[in-house]
């Protein structure tokens, strides 16, 4: 059972008072379209218990935006969730496109202060590429299991 409008409800009790169960909580797949943040793929979750946040899919799989009952929990950078084509790899590039969020993925093959790695000779910039790195065969749908719909995704 669900909890929702202040009591326990059966799916059929839901689907009486609403007419599409993206009244209460869904996935939203959609495209960033404007400036340095186009071509962006989100997919936005919301949650009947009132989380509501953004996942994109093209950095990392990163949390952006995120409200709890319509109060921001995340922080944002003014260099907005720039597209992944605009990493750049050397020194303090990757702060050119460091958007905050609830979760902002570092590292995985180097993180840390820029530095040169003497085995390989290569110039290592700040924190490496993953989070520019697109997601691939994603998967976001919302189900119902009895009387419970669940948010599936992204995956």
């Amino acid at each position: 059972m669900a909890f929702i409008y202040n009591r326990e409800m059966t799916r059929e009790e839901i689907l009486k008072r609403v007419g599409d169960i993206s009244q209460i909580g869904s996935v939203i797949l959609s495209e960033l379209q404007d400036g340095p943040e186009r071509g962006n793929r989100t997919a936005q979750v919301i949650t009947g218990g009132g989380l509501h946040y953004t996942v994109l899919l093209d950095r990392g799989m990163d949390l952006a935006w995120t409200w709890y009952k319509g109060i921001a929990v995340s922080w944002r950078s003014a260099t907005q969730a720039i597209a992944p084509y605009y990493f750049e790899s050397t020194d303090l590039g990757w702060l050119r496109g460091f958007h905050g969020g609830l979760m902002n993925t570092c590292g995985l093959t180097y993180f840390g202060s820029p530095a040169h790695d003497p085995e390989t000779g290569q110039n290592l910039g700040l924190h490496g590429r993953a989070s520019y790195t697109p997601a691939k065969n994603v998967y976001a749908d919302g189900t119902w299991q009895g009387d419970d719909y669940q948010i599936l995704g992204p995956r």
